[in-house]
């Protein structure tokens, strides 16, 4: 959950950017990245708080097998020299940060325009690129032994039906989404700054915990650009924490999100019902930050 948390927090992410573009396009204002990032890097750190103080005082996991770990027995084999493989990896991961983070830096350029809409293709040409090198070791990356031996088959196989269920309940052809809009456009419409960004993050919250965040992101956005249209309000404070909290909090369902079709995924680990019970309280604990922090700091900020 706190890796589903970061997923958001990121103004670089690939979704993130294409969901900030979407409603740059829908409405004409652009959400600046470092103010995107000072108000999720904020929540997000309390977030992580919060489930700290939960598993301690709430939940309670045995941890007492822990006690006597220390950094002397984790260290007591040193760790071997890089070898070349390795090496061109890091490089490989430290070209593609730089391209996540070169359209904040420098958003004027003509190249960080191109990256930042091509960055999901750009991180697949760089493992093809690794794939392909070859090395006296070898190729850097050796895809079919990866997969063979160290891709999570039953994971990937639930994230993909996860996304075809939450994709065929947000079709056209089943009507929700058009439900949606036009039962709760006319209802957030006639309420005050406060409440709308209450109710909005907490409905897209709770809808995004059944079908697919960013869909559900995608339908909230012109009904944030409707309000700001009829109150004249600046709403891009609300659109910030709608986006983190929407794609950030949903994790009970396996529809939700790819994060939360993994956690489902563990079967080893946990059950289903571990999942619902525990996420259900982190996601309880998420909302709270928001409303009782996020909504009155970005009063402050905006």
């Amino acid at each position: 959950m706190v890796a589903l948390i970061g997923f958001p927090t990121s103004y670089f992410n690939g979704t993130i950017l294409a969901l900030n573009a979407n409603y740059t396009q829908i409405s004409g204002d652009l959400i600046s990245g470092g103010a995107y990032m000072t108000i999720t890097v904020t929540v997000s750190v309390l977030i992580i708080l919060m489930m700290v103080l939960v598993m301690k005082y709430l939940i309670k996991p045995d941890v007492s097998k822990m006690y006597h770990l220390t950094i002397d027995k984790i260290n007591q084999e040193d760790l071997p020299p890089m070898n070349t493989p390795q090496k061109v990896t890091s490089l490989a991961v430290l070209i593609f940060i730089l391209a996540m983070f070169t359209p904040i830096l420098l958003p004027n350029w003509s190249l960080s325009q191109l990256l930042k809409q091509n960055i999901s293709g750009i991180a697949m040409t760089i493992v093809a690129v690794l794939a392909m090198v070859q090395l006296k070791e070898g190729p850097v990356i050796e895809v079919q032994s990866i997969l063979q031996n160290n891709f999570s088959w039953p994971t990937f196989f639930i994230i993909a039906s996860s996304l075809m269920l939450g994709e065929a309940l947000t079709s056209p052809q089943v009507g929700f989404t058009e439900f949606l809009k036009q039962n709760l456009t006319p209802l957030f419409t006639e309420m005050s700054y406060l409440s709308f960004a209450l109710a909005i993050i907490v409905a897209g919250v709770l809808i995004s915990n059944v079908l697919n965040s960013v869909v559900i992101n995608l339908i909230l956005q012109p009904i944030i650009y409707t309000y700001s249209v009829v109150s004249g309000a600046n709403v891009i404070p609300i659109v910030i924490l709608m986006t983190y909290a929407t794609i950030g909090f949903a994790a009970v369902t396996p529809s939700a999100s790819p994060y939360a079709a993994a956690i489902f995924a563990q079967k080893d680990v946990v059950t289903a019902m571990d999942v619902y019970r525990y996420t259900s309280l982190f996601v309880l604990g998420e909302i709270l930050i928001i409303v009782l922090v996020g909504i009155p700091l970005i009063q402050l900020l905006f």
